[in-house]
């Protein structure tokens, strides 16, 4: 299984680093994918944001959804800007790669966040 799996991903890599080269821009986001087996790893992998046990992993696509990467697993408590600086996506993507505010302080592209209201 794990031979069909790098035979597949192997062009998939190929196509990200044709697509850093190409002009636009890429998208970047962590995804968790929860497990059912929560309680043998306990708290480790619990994310408090989606209150369910599982794994973070990064995606990498362009601007028209097509898909490009998935990273290794990451625990679920952990941040989307952990893995990405975990899995070094900084050598895949440039400075025009969009992302969201989780990213804050990455380098990437992001919204600007609105100023707090005052009340």
């Amino acid at each position: 299984m794990e031979k069909a799996l790098v035979k597949v991903l192997k062009s998939a890599l190929t196509q990200l680093q044709q697509a850093r080269d190409m002009p636009g821009s890429l998208v970047v986001d962590g995804t968790l994918i929860p497990t059912w087996n929560w309680q043998s790893l306990g708290i480790i992998n619990f994310s408090c944001k989606h209150k369910c046990a599982g794994f973070n992993h990064q995606i990498i696509c362009t601007l028209d959804g097509k898909f490009l990467a998935i990273t290794d697993p990451v625990r679920g408590a952990r941040y989307d800007v952990y893995a990405y600086r975990f899995h070094q996506l900084e050598i895949f993507l440039d400075e025009y790669a969009l992302a969201y505010k989780g990213y804050i302080g990455s380098g990437l592209l992001i919204p600007t966040k609105r100023k707090a209201l005052v009340r």
